[in-house]
């Protein structure tokens, strides 16, 4: 079944790419997870820097993106069709740049890059 698997994953690759916009799961897809359990944010490593964030934030077709200030640098914040907040930040107090999507008050991904 193996096979089956990987061509509708194909597909849905197909579908993302011409919609021009990706979901949470395309960005998460892989990416280690070093969730600890405790509170509601799911915690995910990915490789690059705040170029990649900012990738990552703009292939999630975001609307309404305002810049933001943080005191490690300007990020972005917008909203998804959905009402889903994402947030890109440069820095953050473990470190590096984050992209911060927020489902709900009980769903939050934070993806470190």
């Amino acid at each position: 079944g193996a096979a089956k698997g990987a061509e509708s994953a194909a597909e849905d690759a197909g579908k993302v790419v011409e919609s021009g916009s990706k979901t949470i799961d395309d960005i998460i897809d892989g990416l280690p997870e070093t969730t600890n359990g405790k509170g509601v944010a799911r915690n995910f490593e990915s490789t690059g820097d705040f170029e990649q964030t900012i990738r990552d934030f703009d292939a999630l077709n975001p609307i309404d993106v305002k810049e933001i200030q943080t005191k490690y640098g300007s990020g972005k914040v917008g909203k998804l069709s959905d009402g889903t907040t994402v947030v890109a930040r440069p820095g953050s107090t473990t470190g590096g740049a984050t992209l911060e999507i927020r489902v709900s008050n009980r769903k939050v991904y934070k993806i470190r890059y």
